[in-house]
């Protein structure tokens, strides 16, 4: 996120130049690195440029400006310099977790607490106890599963869905919903929201984590499938 954020502002402000840019990773221990870009392009500092009013915490999705936000609030060493007619825009990654991320969201703090034991050794979980906190970890977090209780104490997560269905970023998601509610009615709903998966409560954790692998694979080869498709194949023939 961080490099597309930097890279597009970089290409956006110098239209028309062809320049190398160099991508240097320094390694500080086993699990922290730098990443800096160095270029001799036109300087563009996107933090000091950077005149958007939106602030991480809003759960507002807008046109521009979140990107920018989003490196000051997760990078806050990150650093940009013009040093000798040359630019070097620099981030650290520290304590690198290569786990996938589930957003879970349930009011009831004891599934919880059990549902982050059976995916922690797996995952990296962010628990949330209203649809709220869950919409602002959908915006913020780098999450590929969204794992819902279907219903809380004060109604469902059904909102949560139909907004998420509603803005770009239901095509980044996976979704397995939980529910203690097996009727035809209910499924039926929850089928039309969009969801990926469901299980009837009480959940075993082989199953949750079968149900995550599932619509995670699935998901995986539809981005595959979509990729290629819209690639059109070239073959070189030798005469």
């Amino acid at each position: 996120m961080v490099a597309t954020e930097y890279l597009t502002n970089l290409i956006r402000h110098n239209q028309g130049s062809e320049h190398h840019i160099l991508l240097r990773i320094s390694k500080a221990n086993n699990d922290s690195y730098t990443f800096t870009f160095i270029d001799e392009l036109t300087p563009y500092n996107l933090f000091k440029n950077n005149n958007s009013t939106w602030k991480i915490d809003s759960g507002d999705l807008v046109e521009g400006g979140m990107g920018v936000e989003l490196i000051r609030h997760y990078f806050k060493e990150a650093d940009y310099i013009t040093y000798e007619g040359k630019n070097y825009f620099s981030f650290p990654l520290e304590h690198i977790d290569s786990r996938p991320t589930v957003i879970y969201v349930d009011d009831d703090v004891t599934q919880l607490a059990l549902m982050s034991a059976y995916l922690k050794d797996k995952f990296q979980v962010i628990a949330c106890q209203s649809i709220e906190a869950g919409w602002q970890a959908i915006l913020t977090a780098d999450a590929r599963i969204l794992l819902l209780d279907h219903k809380l104490k004060n109604g469902t997560c059904e909102p949560l869905l139909e907004k998420l269905n509603q803005s770009n970023l239901k095509s980044q998601l996976s979704v397995v919903m939980l529910t203690g509610d097996d009727s035809e009615e209910v499924i039926h709903k929850i089928n039309r929201l969009g969801v990926d998966d469901y299980l009837i409560k009480p959940v075993k954790k082989n199953k949750l984590l079968q149900s995550i692998e599932r619509v995670t694979h699935r998901f995986a080869y539809l981005s595959y499938q979509t990729t290629f498709e819209s690639t059109p194949a070239v073959i070189h023939m030798q005469k």
